[in-house]
């Protein structure tokens, strides 16, 4: 485990609004003064007011969509917020709203920092934390509903953890309970994750569910288990379904099964539906959340299927507003930092500042870093102390990746051409180079900033072009002129017996790790140490 402390930072796909009264979701002002509430460390109103809303939710008073939404702020990546729920589950380690916000913290933490590659392509660090983070969600979720079992968040927090709690037995007590005192669509919908194929469930897990539970649900009548089995269905099962489920589609004319509609016009037995692709277009441009699946789907696919004008531009600017709504309050979410470097009159510098807070909140992931490092390389003509910024990042992923000979190729193409281009400036342009790059060339130790770096990264590309000539940058294209500096390097070093361990050591030997890349400038800050 490299040597640095993950910072616990959450992200949230959906960030709602508070308030003690039903008010618009996007209530900047009220999500905002629980934030101050939070940062002044008033945990006894805190307490307070979510005893309030549980008494007025059990009486009736409150929406279950507000009630839901009042939790939300804990899904939220404001770095004040994870701090003082700890100190309010100290003060009042009894209580099933604090337990409940911990829960959809932790929740919101396993999710964000395991990312949302397949499983073989994430690092097993990713994967232990994912499981902590976890581990932690379900004790907090199963305290909370403990603590009070009419508590619908919490009992949500439990349905949402079907495939970590490993008993299916929890899992119906808490939906049996739910649909009959509170029986609602989402606590539902929640509950069919056990049917998710992806996660161990099984189709005939949703029917037994649809069966026994969905005609409690009061927005699915008057057909409720034919609805939910049509949503399983297309939600879970999609390779499986075929043209009499798609007549299901066209015969529940209901909101639940929009996406359903979208899955079978995209990828499923319903390519024909050009009413269905253009609800998909005002879908995507409407709505700023929309799912990168339906938005790419749409824009790639079926706008070329059936000659649709794209929607590229309204998804942009649709981002970015929303992006900047939640800024404030929800900084680390990837789904944020993404809708804010979408603006495209935004600084190169900016864009790279932005980016470096999905390393605060997902440590494990190679790609991230290697962007990084090359978002970095691209600033590094501004001024000397940046022309090496790109190595930490990049040797972070090195660490990080089970294939780092790419990785380091990249490195290495980059630290060449750059050189190559300062002193091609000076021998052919001196009076145009600036005196502080003179300077830079002037001071810079050749053989351990230069010669010794790019031999060693040479090692490693040679291996991996050798290993696969087919491999990324390998073609004779793609190593041109770096190839042919790095040879000259190499005899210079050999004529000079200059980098005897970059040359004759073993290539296992050769192989960075966390503990060099950490020791890069500017790297305890990019991880928030």
């Amino acid at each position: 485990m490299p040597a640095f402390q993950l910072c616990i930072a959450l992200a949230a796909i959906c960030l709602f609004t508070v308030s003690p009264t039903r008010v618009a979701a996007d209530n900047i002002v009220t999500r905002t003064m629980l934030l101050e509430m939070f940062q002044a460390g008033e945990i006894d109103a805190v307490e307070d007011w979510f005893a309030g809303l549980q008494a007025r939710a059990l009486a009736g008073e409150v929406d279950p969509e507000d009630e839901r939404d009042s939790y939300g702020v804990f899904e939220a990546t404001h770095p004040d917020i994870a701090p003082f729920v700890a100190k309010w589950s100290e003060t009042y380690p009894d209580s099933a709203y604090a337990h409940t916000a911990q829960g959809w913290l932790y929740l919101s933490a396993a999710r964000l920092v395991r990312g949302s590659k397949p499983g073989s392509h994430t690092h097993p660090f990713a994967h232990a934390a994912f499981r902590d983070f976890i581990g932690a969600s379900v004790v907090h979720a199963d305290a909370a509903v403990a603590a009070d079992p009419d508590l619908l968040p919490a009992a949500e927090l439990v349905l949402r953890l079907v495939h970590h709690i490993n008993d299916p037995l929890r899992h119906e007590r808490v939906l049996k309970r739910l649909m009959e005192t509170r029986p609602n669509e989402r606590s539902m919908k929640f509950a069919l994750l056990a049917a998710h194929r992806g996660w161990g469930g099984s189709r005939r897990w949703g029917d037994y569910l649809c069966d026994t539970y969905a005609d409690a649900v009061p927005e699915w009548q008057p057909d409720p288990v034919t609805l939910c089995k049509t949503y399983v269905g297309f939600e879970f099962y999609l390779d499986d379904m075929g043209a009499a489920d798609v007549a299901l589609l066209d015969r529940f004319d209901h909101p639940l099964l929009d996406g359903a509609r979208f899955e079978a016009v995209l990828y499923g037995p319903a390519d024909d539906r050009r009413d269905w692709a253009e609800a998909l277009g005002d879908h995507v441009r409407s709505d700023p959340e929309a799912h990168d699946r339906f938005v790419d789907g749409y824009n790639n696919r079926l706008t070329y299927r059936f000659d649709l004008p794209p929607a590229y531009e309204e998804v942009g600017l649709n981002r970015v507003a929303w992006a900047r709504a939640r800024a404030a309050i929800d900084p680390f979410n990837p789904d944020v930092v993404r809708g804010l470097m979408a603006d495209r009159d935004l600084p190169a510098s900016e864009r790279v500042a932005l980016h470096a807070r999905l390393l605060r909140v997902r440590p494990y992931d190679s790609d991230l870093w290697l962007n990084h490092g090359k978002r970095l390389a691209q600033l590094k003509f501004e001024s000397p102390d940046r022309f090496f910024a790109h190595r930490g990042p990049i040797k972070f992923a090195a660490a990080l990746s089970d294939a780092p000979g790419w990785i380091i190729g990249e490195m290495m193409m980059i630290e060449i051409d750059a050189i190559a281009t300062l002193e091609g400036e000076r021998e052919l342009r001196p009076e145009m180079l600036p005196p502080e790059w003179h300077a830079f060339l002037d001071g810079m130790d050749r053989e351990n900033d230069y010669i010794c770096p790019a031999i060693r990264a040479g090692r490693f590309y040679d291996r991996m072009c050798a290993d696969d000539a087919r491999a990324v940058g390998c073609s004779p294209a793609e190593r041109g002129m770096q190839q042919g500096i790095l040879k000259r390097l190499q005899a210079q070093a050999k004529d000079e017996r200059l980098c005897y361990h970059e040359r004759l050591a073993p290539l296992e030997d050769l192989s960075y790790t966390f503990e060099e890349a950490m020791a890069e400038p500017g790297m305890a800050e990019l991880l928030g140490e």
